[in-house]
């Protein structure tokens, strides 16, 4: 009784402020009546609904794709820097934003190693490690101050490509496994098991698309010991197993697991391919279900994680909704894109 007592109490100390800061920005989270008027409305209209949100001020001169984006990246920023100062410290910053220093990472590894012309567009703004840092850690020139996580992702980078020539799709591959096996070691150090079931669902998404993509390309096992990454319910040594097997053989294991509602979602009848497309839509729901759970905890990281990833989803949505306008697209259309999973985790269902 007193480890739970000692657990609460340290939350509470942890996360309290943080948590008291983010119940507040909650409320002015978007509402499903504001997203359905900012869809049948014209341009000129939606943006007057999205004036009297939150996201007024970034976007109410926006004429162009390109404002959008801007207008939305900085919205991001700023709630960047709310969650920095919130947590004053704690790792529930770093869970949440250094996906995009591992997105940076990947750019710039791929400029390194592939060729090619480097376009400042593909870069997010909203990393915490500054690209030249990054960059000299990748070439491996000098000193580079960057965090212990993102030098193991360059160094399993640099390693692989000293043993032959890198494509994108491996690079990929390296930099994904490294963040997503980081988020599950902070879940754990955290004691959270919402958070650590999150992410364990999360490599084992990762892992089921692993085996469906390597599969449609026919990649060898070489590639699946690269690519699966550790942590899921699925063991890296089962779906290893399957490799080699025919798709009907892997399909079917996939489809008597957790994930067969997901598998059969996808799978074309006739043949033997898989929509990834609809896949990722629908392991997006998935997970989406997972942070719905955490609604049942009143003090912790989770409940900043999921307004965190709220918030996200919000400005894709935004996206999708404004850029779709612009481009003349059918207010059916433009609903059909849409992560709509957002309010079934706002009421906790």
């Amino acid at each position: 009784m007193l480890d739970g007592i000692d657990k609460t109490f340290n939350r509470v100390s942890r996360y309290g402020s943080a948590v008291g800061r983010v119940m507040v920005r909650e409320s002015t989270l978007l509402s499903r009546q504001e997203v359905d008027r900012m869809l049948y409305p014209d341009y000129d209209e939606a943006l007057g609904v999205a004036y009297d949100t939150a996201y007024g001020p970034y976007i109410e001169h926006a004429r162009v794709a390109a404002d959008i984006e801007s207008g939305l990246e900085r919205f991001l920023q700023d709630q960047y820097s709310f969650l920095e100062d919130a947590s004053k410290g704690q790792p529930v910053a770093r869970f949440m934003q250094m996906k995009y220093d591992f997105h940076n990472l990947k750019v710039l590894a791929k400029k390194f190693f592939v060729g090619g012309d480097l376009q400042e567009h593909l870069f997010s703004k909203l990393a915490s490690v500054s690209l030249e840092s990054l960059d000299r850690a990748i070439q491996g020139v000098g000193s580079s101050p960057i965090p212990v996580y993102l030098q193991k992702a360059v160094d399993l980078v640099r390693q692989a490509a000293r043993k032959g020539e890198l494509d994108s799709q491996e690079i990929d591959t390296i930099v994904d496994r490294a963040f997503l096996e980081e988020r599950l070691r902070i879940a754990k150090r955290e004691r959270s098991r919402p958070l650590e079931r999150y992410c364990r669902a999360a490599i084992d998404v990762a892992n089921m698309m692993v085996m469906l993509r390597g599969m449609r390309l026919g990649k060898s096992s070489a590639f699946y010991e690269l690519a699966l990454v550790d942590g899921g319910t699925f063991t890296r040594s089962e779906l290893r197993a399957l490799t080699g097997r025919s798709f009907a053989e892997v399909t079917a294991r996939l489809l008597r697991s957790r994930f067969g509602r997901l598998v059969a979602d996808a799978l074309d009848k006739g043949d033997e391919r898989v929509r990834l497309t609809s896949l990722d839509r629908a392991t997006d729901d998935y997970l989406m279900e997972k942070i719905a759970g955490f609604s049942s905890v009143s003090v912790g990281p989770e409940r900043i994680i999921r307004y965190m990833i709220m918030r996200e989803n919000e400005v894709a949505m935004l996206r999708i909704i404004f850029v779709g306008k612009l481009n003349s697209l059918s207010p059916a259309v433009i609903e059909s894109r849409l992560p709509m999973e957002n309010f079934r985790v706002r009421s906790g269902q």
